[in-house]
């Protein structure tokens, strides 16, 4: 189980003066004296921590002996200016074994996922793949033949409209002809296109 850190409090220059108080005046045991000898000497720690800030319960401890030496403060004097100290989180690297493992497992679960999917329809391909081929191409000749009567149709009412102009007009008549086919090969057009669209869909 991790160690759950120590509270610590922002070191002011008034809790460096009492420490150095109690340090002249009071019997201290030998590792609070050592303790606190670290937090009024002038050379930095490695420990930015140790530098920056004090441990509360060593607060506490020197305000106990400045109590007992009869001085009168209160503990909140003595943090008077400083603040909790808020010390950085140490990221914590995830394992590379473990990292490898989760991935893996994300994969495996996307391809199963995947395999789901297409279950059904690799079973028909892989059933009859012949028959699927087939049937796709009968598809295409039928919608092919569809497109070929539709235009042929057309291009032969247009024709029929035509001549039949020419053959009712004494004298040949070119616009006359080209307007006739062109209004009766239009309204086979959509009607075709009508009965086209119905069938296939």
């Amino acid at each position: 189980m991790a160690e759950v850190p120590k509270s610590h409090v922002l070191l002011t220059e008034k809790i460096k003066r009492w420490i150095r108080t109690i340090l002249l005046t009071a019997n201290l045991p030998h590792d609070v004296r050592e303790e606190l000898v670290k937090y009024t000497s002038g050379r930095r720690s490695t420990d930015d921590r140790k530098r920056r800030s004090i441990p509360f319960d060593l607060v506490k401890t020197v305000h106990k002996h400045l109590s007992e030496e009869q001085q009168d403060l209160y503990l909140h004097e003595l943090l008077e200016g400083s603040e909790v100290y808020l010390h950085e989180t140490e990221s914590r690297t995830r394992d590379p074994e473990l990292e490898a493992r989760v991935q893996k497992l994300k994969d495996e679960l996307a391809q199963r996922e995947y395999e789901q999917m297409t279950k059904n329809v690799g079973f028909q391909q892989k059933r009859n793949p012949e028959e699927s081929i087939g049937k796709q191409v009968r598809s295409l000749n039928k919608q092919l033949i569809h497109i070929f009567n539709f235009l042929l149709t057309v291009v032969g009412s247009f024709m029929f409209a035509y001549k039949a102009t020419e053959y009712s007009l004494e004298k040949p008549n070119i616009a006359v002809q080209i307007c006739s086919g062109m209004v009766v090969g239009t309204a086979v057009f959509f009607a075709d296109l009508y009965f086209l669209v119905k069938h296939t869909a």
